[in-house]
This record gives C-alpha cells, structure tokens and sequence, in this order.
C-alpha cells in the first residue's frame, strides 16, 4: 500500500492542509493581538512629589566685638551690667581722666605760644619787606625774617597736632558703645589699671543678624533664590531668604556655608535650627521602581512601547528626583513584568 501524502506541513511540526493557511495567519495575528501588556499611566505632574530638604544652622550677629581700653589709665566707673541694652554713643566704663585733662592743657597753652611767636615773626617779615624796599635793610636781613617765620610756622603746625592727639587721648577716657547693643559680659572693675587692649565688655549688635547654615554638598546646585526657606528653632519659624552661598567647602565636614536674612522677625542670636526647604526637583515615589539587569528606575510609556528609564543614583525605597518632562506618562499599573521595548495597551 502506497503511503498517503501529507498535503502541507510547518516548522512547528502541525500538520494543516493548505486550504487552512488564512485561518493559521489569522490566528497569528490575534495572538499577537494577546501579547499586548495592558497598563495604566498617569503624567509624571500627578505623580511627583518635592520631598522637604533641611540643613543644620545658627543665628550670629555680624557684630560682636570685644570693647578694649585704648590708653592707660585707671578705671572710674563701670555703669553697665550683663543684659543691660545700650544705644550707641553710651559710655560703658569710665577711666580716670585727669593725666589727660593735664596734657590737653599743656598742649593748648604751647600751642598759644607758637602762634604768638607766629604772629611776632610775620610782623616782623612785613617791616623787613618795608625796609628792603627802602633799602634800609639787607636782603639778607629779610630772608632771616622769612626763615624764622617758617620755622615759627611750622612749631605752630606741630604745637596744633600735639593737641588734637590730647583731645583723642581725653576722648578715650569714656568708652562708649559704638552701637545699640546687648552687653554679654562686663570684664571690667572699678580701680583697675586699664592699658590698651584691656578687654572692657563684650557686646553683641541685634540689629545685624544672619544665619550661618551648613548646605550638604549635594544640595547646593538647587539652594537657590527661588526657593521658598523657613528658619525652624525650638518649634518656632521664621520665614527667611538667602543672602549668599559661600563658594568654597568645608575642608572638614565637605559642606557649603550659606548665609540668609530673616524677611520678618528674628530669632535670638545664638540660637541652633534648621533650615527647611522643599526640593524643586520633581521626585518619583518609590512605589512605582523596579529593577532590571542591576539598574533602578521606571517604566514611561512611549506610544505603544514600554521604555525603561533608569534612575541616576537612586536608592531603593526612596524617592529619587526625575529628570524628564512633567507630562511624561509613568505606567503605574501592569509594570511588573515588562521589558524595555515590550508593547503595550494603555489606559489612563
């Protein structure tokens, strides 16, 4: 018996008559229809978040300088105690004044003489002048009338100086805040020699305050001033913007300084917070990452095609900032088992 012929035959090893091949394409196609992933998206705006940021700080005053003696002297009076506010021009301690008073004195009766002595001189140069002219007296007579009459001149010049530096000198018997300030400490006690660079008090300006606050290195490309800053110090607030971000690190801690201004109120001078603020950067929850061949990130969808976007030094189970469009659409349903490239059917 002669074998029967097979009228077709596929690779796979099914065994169809020709008369079937549409129905097979058919059924091609509608399993590729099948092979369609379904998945939700949801634009990358609706799903960002902007995680709050924060970096250590402290409240300083740009003034708080040491008040020293500026001459010897001993000390009269120290009118001001710890806490005491004072205004600018209040004397803090007064020294004993009267060497100075003396040396004031003496200047100002040497400097009498020398302008007495001045006006003798010049007195006599126009006589000289008046007699050469008339020829009763030498040239040489008269350019010894102008010589001594510059000399006078300048003994004069010398005697003023002498007394404005004792009137410095007296000045400097009452030490005087330079501004309105807080006294810290006073350092001071009555019957003291003071000599100069004596420590006097130490007082603290109110009125020039700044916070000092230690950005993470990490942080300074987005500490800018557009951002929206909050000062936070015991439970309190305070709404602050920044002045500058200092362009160097730390060489210990690898930080940057930034200096800010409180918009309102102030906080105390001394006091320790942090600086709050919320990250401009559109962050993606860590609910929709996943991992493929050892790299984190996310499933976007372009068209009808899956597309694996991976996070540039994300951290599993944060978020991590994204750097696309915010209307990019993130699948957020079905990305479990995709594959960079797989087709898929979305639905919102």
């Amino acid at each position: 018996m002669a074998p029967r012929k097979i009228p077709y035959s596929l690779d796979t090893g099914l065994v169809v008559k020709k008369s079937s091949l549409p129905c097979l394409f058919l059924l091609g196609a509608a399993l590729t229809a099948t092979a369609q992933t379904p998945v939700s998206v949801a634009p990358l705006s609706e799903l960002a978040v902007y995680p709050d940021r924060f970096a250590p700080a402290t409240v300083i005053s740009l003034n708080e300088p040491l008040i020293s003696a500026q001459i010897t002297a001993q000390i009269d009076l120290v009118p001001v105690r710890v806490g005491d506010m004072v205004e600018a021009g209040d004397t803090l301690v007064e020294l004993d004044c009267t060497e100075y008073e003396l040396g004031r004195e003496s200047a100002q009766a040497r400097l009498e003489s020398a302008e007495a002595q001045y006006e003798q001189a010049k007195n006599n140069l126009e006589r000289a002048q008046s007699l050469v002219s008339n020829q009763l007296i030498s040239v040489e007579n008269l350019e010894s009338s102008q010589t001594s009459l510059d000399t006078l001149s300048a003994s004069a010049r010398a005697a003023r100086a002498s007394l404005e530096l004792n009137r410095l000198y007296e000045s400097r018997c009452d030490i005087k805040a330079p501004f309105d300030a807080l006294v810290l400490d006073r350092m001071a006690s009555v019957g003291q020699l003071a000599t100069p660079g004596t420590p006097i008090a130490s007082i603290l300006d109110l009125s020039s305050l700044e916070i000092s606050a230690q950005i993470f290195s990490g942080d300074a490309d987005q500490f800018n001033q557009g951002l929206e800053l909050y000062f936070e110090s015991n439970g309190n607030h305070y709404p602050v913007e920044i002045n500058k971000l200092v362009e160097a690190l730390n060489s210990t801690t690898r930080n940057r300084e930034a200096r800010l201004n409180f918009v309102n109120e102030s906080a105390l001078p001394g006091s320790s917070g942090k600086i709050y603020w919320s990250d401009p950067r559109p962050h993606l929850p860590p609910d929709y990452a996943v991992e493929r061949d050892g790299n984190l990130g996310f499933f976007v969808a372009e068209g009808q095609r899956a597309r694996f976007q991976i996070l540039q030094g994300a951290q599993q189970g944060r978020s991590n900032p994204v750097y696309l469009p915010l209307s990019t659409q993130v699948i957020v349903e079905g990305y479990a088992g995709l594959s960079d490239g797989d087709i898929v059917s979305v639905s919102n």
